[in-house]
């Protein structure tokens, strides 16, 4: 089937053509201090958090921003290339010595 025959209601049904083909399931928590993360944008129930009814609407083909934030990644990847670097110097260093120790012990 052609992926553009697929759609899913503001409500969370999903039908693939005009044919239902399942739900959603949309839930709500009342209180989000209870949420423990899984992962990057997924959580889940921790402990005595109380499910309460979703008053949202889900959107069908509508772009997403990123869950990353460009200047927090920027600022690591910066970090993880200096201390790379400062890896290198180290390693560099340590080659220089034990090539002068072999020159100096090798007479």
């Amino acid at each position: 089937m052609d992926p553009a025959q697929f759609r899913i209601t503001s409500d969370g049904s999903l039908y693939a053509g005009a044919t239902p083909v399942g739900t959603l399931k949309l839930v709500d928590f009342a209180a989000k201090e209870y949420m423990k993360r899984v992962g990057p944008a997924i959580f889940a129930a921790a402990g005595s958090a109380q499910q309460k009814t979703f008053k949202g609407e889900v959107g069908s083909r509508i772009l997403e921003g990123s869950n990353a934030s460009t200047f927090e990644e920027m600022a690591e990847m910066m970090s993880t290339v200096r201390m790379y670097q400062s890896c290198q110097k180290m390693l560099k260093a340590g080659d220089e010595i034990q090539g002068k120790m072999i020159a100096t012990y090798a007479r």
